[in-house]
């Protein structure tokens, strides 16, 4: 059993909507459906709103300090004035961020779909260049996905509540290799149990068997061996294909018994195997 502490930083955080609206201090009309506004709180936003009036009466009403509108449709909410701000540039509904760019102030960063501030798709990336890529579910790993440590080690396979299970690769940037096996759900641990293959940048590739003893390679092959056995592989089956054609063109002239045809046909099959089988029976 081969274990690997998946140091996995919580970098799946809630977006942190301040709220759905904001109190306008300042705001002005840009066009086509554009509006500026500068908040009490020192965010900016630029983009459409949410209205139901005419542009006119919103227009009018934009000019009175202190009013309350709801970001709608694309636009940049700029809050990076303050010390614990951020940027959210994409689609709002509502005033909720559903799609887009989101950066905060320390340098965590985000990239996808979002769901009640949480990522649904997309990538969440850390200041040290550590990233999650794939779907989410409540701010953890749910599906196909990946995670990169910042030193290049990467785990990928299919994620249950942010624990990798199932079959999953890991590569090892400081070993310069990649395993390729089934892991089983942990606690911040990826597992490997059973057959699990070792494939190396230089071309090596090792074969072995993990449990909870550990792990044992006992076959070694390098890419060329790898090659060289796929080829003959590919070789007798042209061998095969050959003999087996060669046999039924032989054997089927003017035969029109069908259970005979049959037999001929399952023998020619046996004969593409195992060709000195059928010289007894046909020659």
């Amino acid at each position: 059993m081969k274990k690997l502490f998946l140091m996995i930083l919580v970098i799946c955080w809630l977006l942190g909507n301040k709220s759905f609206s904001a109190t306008v201090i300042k705001s002005e009309y840009i066009g086509n459906d554009i509006y500026k506004l500068e908040m009490n709180d020192g965010c900016i936003y630029q983009g459409e709103l949410f209205t139901t009036m005419p542009k006119i009466k919103l227009k009018n009403l934009l000019k009175k300090a202190n009013k309350t509108f709801t970001y709608h449709g694309n636009g940049v909410e700029d809050c990076t004035r303050s010390s614990n701000g951020y940027l959210k540039d994409g689609k709002f509904i509502k005033g909720n961020f559903v799609s887009g760019f989101y950066k905060d102030n320390s340098g965590y960063e985000k990239m996808g779909t979002f769901v009640n501030g949480f990522l649904q798709n997309g990538y969440s990336k850390a200041p040290n260049g550590a990233m999650l890529e794939g779907s989410f579910l409540n701010g953890k790993l749910n599906g196909k996905g990946r995670y990169t440590d910042s030193d290049g080690s990467f785990w990928e396979g299919n994620y249950e509540n942010g624990y990798l299970i199932g079959k999953a690769n890991y590569y090892d940037a400081k070993e310069k290799v990649t395993w390729k096996g089934n892991s089983s759900k942990g606690t911040g641990i990826l597992t490997f149990v059973g057959s699990v293959k070792k494939y190396y940048d230089n071309g090596k590739i090792e074969t072995g068997k993990c449990d909870i003893n550990g792990c044992n390679f006992s076959i070694t092959k390098s890419l060329e061996d790898i090659k060289k056995t796929e080829n003959e592989k590919e070789s007798k089956k042209k061998l095969y294909k050959k003999i087996y054609n060669k046999c039924i063109l032989e054997n089927l002239k003017g035969q029109t018994d069908k259970e005979a045809i049959k037999i001929i046909k399952e023998t020619c099959k046996d004969k593409a195997e195992n060709p000195s089988m059928l010289d007894k029976l046909f020659n």
